[in-house]
């Protein structure tokens, strides 16, 4: 019997309207999966915390052994990293395994099959690629900020925590769009070292004073690459720090330049599906 086209249409309205509903479903068996190996599992996170305790440790000795990096003390460049790590984390929530499976994906032709299901296959991903492990980094990212800020005295009120959530959100933004960007290599490049050298490799740069590098770092790491809006220029506006090097408007800059840069990281990855020629399987 054949459908209306009244009915397909409703079908599609009522499709759209329950993706939001459909996506967190997704997460939910993704975390109930997870969950099944619970050793696996806090092994994991403990690992996560050892590894990444390990870097905390190692530049705040680091900055100690110097007392102070270009102006920076040790407690301020612990707010670098623990700004860092949290917005990473919250996206690689969605997007670490989405941008690490592509490769995959593409090599043993299961994307194809991605693209048959009636969702959007970038959501489909994200959702299923939802990875629990990052509740460690959350933990770890939230004591270095707490200790950063005890340790400088700051006590932040409800509009600079408002301020500092949404510079936490377009930092994470700015995570995300790399990670996508990175991801999307992977339609036309199995081996694809050269993008993870610009994301993966470079965003250890901004675990320290974008100040202490040369001009042209400063150039690539704010204008070109701009990783430096992800914890150097906006933690100065809760520091108090003028150490701008371009203009002081970039300290409110994360939050629109990591929006516009997810919107045109999710163009992109539309343009390299769309050419997507499939495996033939």
């Amino acid at each position: 019997m054949e459908s209306s086209p009244e009915k397909n249409h409703d079908l599609r309205r009522v499709s759209k309207m329950g993706y939001f509903r459909l996506y967190l479903q997704f997460i939910k068996i993704r975390l109930t999966s997870i969950l099944s190996y619970r050793g696996s599992f806090f092994a994991g996170v403990i690992a996560q915390m050892l590894s990444y305790g390990a870097g905390f440790f190692t530049t705040w000795l680091l900055v100690t052994a110097f007392n102070e990096l270009n102006g920076w003390t040790p407690y301020e460049v612990l707010l670098l990293y623990g700004m860092n790590l949290l917005s990473y984390a919250l996206a690689a929530f969605f997007f670490f395994n989405f941008a690490q499976d592509i490769e995959e994906l593409v090599i043993n032709g299961r994307l194809d099959g991605v693209l048959t299901k009636p969702v959007n296959p970038f959501f489909y991903l994200v959702c299923n690629g939802f990875n629990v492990a990052y509740f460690s980094h959350v933990t770890l990212a939230l004591f270095t900020i707490i200790v950063s800020f005890k340790g400088l005295g700051i006590g932040l009120g409800p509009g600079m925590l408002l301020m500092f959530a949404v510079s936490i959100l377009g930092a994470a933004l700015i995570h995300a769009a790399a990670m996508i960007m990175t991801s999307v290599t992977g339609f036309w490049m199995l081996r694809i070292s050269f993008a993870d050298l610009l994301y993966w490799n470079l965003r250890d740069f901004i675990n320290y004073p974008l100040s202490i590098y040369n001009k042209i770092v400063q150039i690539i790491l704010t204008f070109i690459l701009p990783y430096a809006l992800i914890s150097f220029y906006p933690s100065q506006l809760f520091l108090g720090k003028e150490d701008y090097l371009f203009h002081p408007a970039l300290t409110y800059a994360t939050f629109p330049v990591g929006l516009c840069l997810f919107l045109l990281a999710y163009r992109f990855w539309q343009y390299g599906i769309d050419r997507y020629q499939g495996t033939g399987s």
